[in-house]
């Protein structure tokens, strides 16, 4: 299987990590640790339901595609070399 790296096309950003964008889903997570002054830390996150309404960088927010066909499409993917040659 390929694999693709994004790098955000925003000349002033430079970000290579995306996220998607959801709603109407009900997010649970895992309380680990309760510390003092008001401090929690998550362990396991279980999302359910919901749609993906749009995939953008996660530095700038800059939009990328609203659905995986226009991402795969997007000039904001490109081959991995380094993962793809294992």
């Amino acid at each position: 299987m390929n694999r693709f790296a994004f790098n955000c096309p925003n000349s002033q950003c430079s970000s290579q990590k995306l996220e998607e964008v959801m709603v109407d889903v009900t997010v649970t997570s895992e309380v680990t640790v309760i510390g003092g002054e008001e401090v929690l830390q998550y362990g396991k996150q279980t999302n359910l339901d919901g749609y993906v309404v749009r995939y953008q960088c996660m530095k700038c927010g800059q939009h990328i595609a609203n659905n995986e066909d226009e991402l795969f499409k997007s000039k904001a993917l490109s081959p991995n070399e380094k993962e793809n040659s294992r």
